[in-house]
Parts: structure tokens; sequence; C-alpha cells
């Protein structure tokens, strides 16, 4: 049987020519390495939860996530932040935009800083890279979890610590500490738990390297004075650019201390060839912006979809500029009529029949044997 096929093969490749040979296994090739680059771009997108919240939020595609990353010269504090939502809520409001479903959230935000901070239990002391986060943040950034639970920016009682597992074994010698308590500069905290720190080359120089916690913003705040750095808010988003608008409305810094991103589509062929175009501004420097370490990650990541989009678009490129080459040589050379595109639809159609017959007798087939060793059994 595979022997016939292989002869069947050869014929039909002896009457096409070596040279169309060629060109028919040169483009089978291409719109393979097409379609893997595709698989790669969707798995690209996909790998960065701090990037997805939007599609967590909403599988609608109704919503979009939004990041605004500020210089220290910004000024940032806990009460812009509450006039940045105050301004939001009047135009939603204006704009009759409301919940889906009663006592449901119309968006969902939060904000953070970076700073360090000494840490003390009964066995050690250490010092550790804190980050200072408000409202939902592990909703946007949803760190993996070794033991115990996240505490909300939001708690009254800002007394929770979220230590990696570095930090946990520095000052317990162990993992499982939900509920021990560690002091930080002489008032005592509650380890909410322990999370599992990214670590390699790329985390390492996007600036996830040294020992690294979690406290509320406020406790960050009244040890280093440490202004935000950092906002992300998913929200309505009906039209495209809704959300951006709204965004830059609120904003209350100018536009050389702040730097925002529309997460939701920062990786769209769109947006990929965006950065593309401005790849030279981008490795310039102008204004004291840092960006958290995940920042830096999805940053590095747009590059690299960039190149594979490009290697894609150049692929696909070539192939329909040839086949559209060969398909006006061909229209020119038969110049065909209505009646012959009717004559090759009706082969088409006639051939997608016989291969839907084919496949229903042999379902049919395949269902009396199965009964026949039922009955046999």
């Amino acid at each position: 049987m595979l022997k016939e096929v292989f002869l069947q093969i050869k014929k039909r490749l002896m009457k096409i020519g070596l040279f169309k040979c060629m060109i028919l296994f040169l483009t089978v090739c291409m719109l393979i390495a097409v379609g893997i680059l595709g698989v790669i771009l969707y798995v690209g997108r996909n790998s960065l939860p701090d990037q997805l919240m939007a599609k967590r939020w909403s599988d609608k595609k109704d919503v979009a996530q939004i990041s605004c990353f500020y210089s220290e010269d910004a000024f940032i504090t806990e009460d812009s932040i509450e006039e940045m939502r105050y301004l939001l809520n009047k135009k939603l409001q204006e704009l009759a935009i409301e919940p889906n479903a009663e006592g449901a959230r119309l968006y969902i935000d939060a904000y953070s800083a970076q700073g360090t901070i000494s840490i003390k239990s009964d066995k050690k002391s250490i010092q550790a890279n804190a980050i200072g986060v408000g409202g939902d943040y592990f909703m946007f950034h949803p760190v993996e979890l070794v033991s115990g639970m996240y505490f909300t920016g939001n708690d009254v009682m800002q007394d929770a610590i979220l230590l990696d597992e570095e930090a946990a074994w520095q000052l317990f010698g162990a993992n499982d500490i939900a509920g021990k308590t560690v002091t930080i500069g002489g008032v005592p905290y509650r380890v909410a738990g322990v999370y599992a720190r990214e670590q390699g080359d790329l985390e390492t120089s996007a600036g996830s390297k040294d020992t690294t916690v979690y406290i509320a913003f406020g406790t960050l705040n009244q040890m280093n004075d440490s202004g935000i750095t950092c906002y992300e808010i998913v929200m309505p988003n009906p039209v495209e650019g809704f959300a951006m608008d709204r965004v830059l409305e609120m904003n209350l810094s100018s536009e050389e201390t702040v730097k925002m991103v529309e997460n939701s589509n920062r990786f769209s062929y769109i947006s990929l060839y965006n950065v593309w175009k401005e790849r030279a501004a981008r490795s310039m420097k102008t204004n004291d912006i840092v960006f958290p370490f995940w920042e830096n990650l999805a940053r590095y990541r747009e590059e690299q979809l960039m190149e594979i989009a490009l290697w894609q678009a150049l692929l696909s490129g070539i192939l329909l500029i040839y086949w559209g080459i060969q398909g006006m040589i061909w229209i020119i050379r038969h110049k065909p009529t209505a009646q012959t595109f009717v004559k090759m639809w009706d082969f088409i159609s006639e051939k997608v029949r016989r291969l839907r017959e084919q496949r229903a007798a042999k379902k049919v087939a395949r269902k009396i044997a199965e009964q026949t060793t039922y009955m046999d059994d």
C-alpha cells in the first residue's frame, strides 16, 4: 500500500517537472515555517501573566489593561491615586458606562513602588528589596505561592508581608512559615506567605536579582518616603483607544515624567511593527523613569516577537508575491471566463463531497465492527 502511494507521487512529480517540484517543495517548507512562527508568536504573547490581566478579567475583549510608569519627579502619592479614581468614576458616569451586574466592579487597579528595608526575625536580620503594593496588585502579578496566601493592598491593617524563598530560609530556615512574625523598624509584621521568585539570567538582567519581599505601600512609604512608580488598571474599552484616552485624561503628571503602555495589545502585529519603527528611540534613555522588572521582561519579549513577526511577514510576503504573479500569468495565458471558475468550483466541491462520503462510510464500517465485536464478546 505504502509502495503504491510513493509510486503515484513519483509519477505525478515526474509529470510536473524538476523545477516545479522544487518550487512546490519550497512553498510547502515556507508555509510550515510561517505556521511554526505563528505558534511561537501565540505562545510568546501568552507567556507573561503580568500582561494578561485584561484576559483574566473578561474574555469578551471589551476591557483594556493600561500601565503607567512614573519617574520620582512625578511625586505620585496615594492621594494622587484617589484623585485619579475620582476623575475616572466621574467620566464613566457621564458616559453612562455601568457594570454588567449589580455589585460588580467597573474597573480594577493597583499601584506599587520599590525600596529597601531591613527585616528581623528571632534568628537573623537581612536587608531586602521591597515592593510596596496597593490595590489589587497580586491580581495583576500572580506570583507563585509556595505557602500561605496573598494579602491585598486595600487591607485596613497593613501589617502583612510576603517573603520570597530566599528570605524565608535566611530568616526562619523553612518555607512553611505563614503566620509567623518578623519586625521591620521595630514594628511586628505577620508573614502572609512565601512565594517562588523567578530566577535566571534574563530575570537578573531585568532587575529581579536580589531577595525581594512584598509589603503594603503605606509601610514602605513610611520607611523610605517612596513615591508611587507604577499604576495599573483594567477598565472598559468599548471602542479601540477608549481606555487609553480616559487614562490620559485623568493622569496628573506631565508627559516627561510618565510612560504609558497598553498591555492588552502590546504584542499585536501593529504594536510589534511600531516597536521595530521606534527601535532606535527605545535604546536611548531620555528621562528618569526606571521600569520594574516585569516591564523590562515585557519589553525584551516585544523585541523577540518583533523579530519573529518580521520573519513571518517576510516569508508570507514572498509567497503572496510569487503565487500572485503565477496567478496573473495563468489568467493572461488561459483568459478564463466565468464558466471556467464555475467548473473549478464544481471540481473542488465534487472532491470535497467524495471525501466526506468516504469518511462517513468509514465511520459506519467502524460502528458495525464495534457492534460485531461487542456481540461476539
